[in-house]
């Protein structure tokens, strides 16, 4: 007797499998090393242009009405209110400008050298210029690493104070600053 009997069903046939990952790394790989050698030939062009030269170049002149002087040795800049100088022992003017920017604002510059210690000069620089006999306006005050900065203002005018402990003393640079 013979049964009759149908073929099995095909079942050995496999799913379709994602792409290997290796491609994608290899794509990648590809984009960062055409990346890097754009920017390596960017920065050797710009190496290449600022070698060429040998000297800077300068594309803007300064600003018209850009002007400086320098008063004689030891005294103070013209306008510069010779009260502002302060000190208790004895002080020497080293350095003096006169500076006038573009915006029209003056700034005169003192540097001087005196025998006071830094932190008296800081609190005689606090009680003189904000009493009523001056009239100005303690902006801010900081200290760090030894250097005080004190800004004080008045109507238009910035004053700023620098005060360095320098050898047995101290060395300000005094910036009183006149608007328009």
């Amino acid at each position: 007797m013979q049964q009759n009997q149908s073929p099995a069903p095909v079942t050995n046939i496999t799913p379709p499998q994602p792409a290997p990952k290796e491609q994608l790394k290899s794509k990648k790989s590809l984009w960062v090393i055409l990346i890097l050698m754009v920017l390596a030939i960017a920065v050797s062009a710009w190496y290449w242009q600022t070698q060429k030269s040998g000297k800077p170049v300068v594309y803007n002149h300064l600003p018209a009405g850009y002007k400086t002087q320098a008063p004689k040795a030891g005294s103070l800049p013209d306008g510069f209110p010779q009260e502002l100088v302060l000190s208790i022992g004895q002080k020497q003017i080293l350095r003096a400008e006169d500076t006038i920017v573009a915006t029209g604002q003056n700034y005169k510059i003192v540097d001087v050298q005196t025998a006071d210690q830094p932190e008296s000069l800081a609190g005689l620089y606090r009680n003189a210029l904000t009493d009523a006999k001056f009239g100005w306006q303690l902006v801010s005050s900081n200290t760090a690493d030894g250097v005080t900065v004190l800004n004080f203002k008045k109507d238009s005018v910035i004053f700023t104070v620098t005060i360095i402990p320098k050898d047995s003393g101290s060395q300000m640079s005094l910036n009183y600053v006149v608007g328009k």
